[in-house]
């Protein structure tokens, strides 16, 4: 029978608060969407990015809602809009909380701050990087590590036909996500590192999926191969050139 391995006690806990800032986060931009319908349903105009949701766009946002047990009739809409800012500044103040413990427990943990020094990588990637791969060397090549994320891609086979599809998509979706999420931001952060982007995608727009994909694969590689190595980050020579 095959066998698995089970991580300790800590980083089982480490990963379900992990997801669970996840699912802040997922609850925290249903609670945006839902604000924009709301708003949009009574033409009314709402900043587009992260303006809407500074300070001042969410305070420029309390001056349209009113308590939902008023006694008016004629602008139901405004009850409900302060019932999603309130639902809004709980999930974020929830959100803070736990990043602030994510923190502490990162800052602590020499692999996090390792993997850190990698351009454009931050705590959040770094600590499900981590947490997901715990010991390094349970996995005996490249492959094994990008299978385990799901990152590989399907493999379809018909006599002497073979062919190659979309990514499995196995193993835990929030590590691919961020994955995929920071090979987006690493034309700004980390050029170099993005030229494998670059060169996958062949100036395709449509590959340029295909391209970060392939990014973030070879990202979830390197910092495989720095904490078994217990290296630090080096730009790759073949890369930089």
């Amino acid at each position: 029978m095959p066998t698995i391995r089970l991580p300790d006690a800590r980083t089982r806990q480490w990963r379900a608060l992990i997801a669970y800032r996840g699912k802040l986060v997922r609850r925290r931009t249903a609670i945006k969407n839902s604000i924009r319908a709301l708003l949009d349903r009574q033409g009314l105009w709402v900043a587009v990015g992260r303006s809407a949701w500074t300070a001042a766009g969410v305070q420029t946002l309390g001056e349209l809602a009113r308590p939902v047990d008023a006694g008016w009739t004629d602008d139901l809409w405004r009850g409900q809009l302060a019932l999603e800012l309130s639902a809004l500044e709980q999930t974020m103040k929830m959100i803070q909380q736990v990043e602030q413990k994510l923190d502490a427990m990162g800052q602590a943990d020499s692999r996090v701050q390792r993997l850190q020094t990698i351009p454009g990588v931050g705590p959040r990637l770094a600590e499900i990087v981590v947490a997901t791969i715990d010991d390094p060397h349970r996995f005996k090549s490249r492959r094994e590590v990008a299978a385990y994320a799901g990152l590989v891609p399907r493999q379809f086979e018909s006599g002497a036909m073979l062919r190659q599809g979309r990514i499995t998509g196995a193993g835990q979706k929030l590590l691919r996500a961020l994955l995929v999420e920071v090979g987006w931001m690493m034309k700004q952060h980390n050029p170099v590192l993005f030229v494998i982007a670059e060169k996958t995608a062949r100036g395709s727009k449509t590959r340029k999926k295909i391209g970060i994909v392939a990014l973030a694969r070879r990202l979830l590689i390197i910092c495989w191969a720095m904490l078994r190595d217990q290296a630090d980050w080096q730009e790759p020579k073949a890369l930089a050139a």
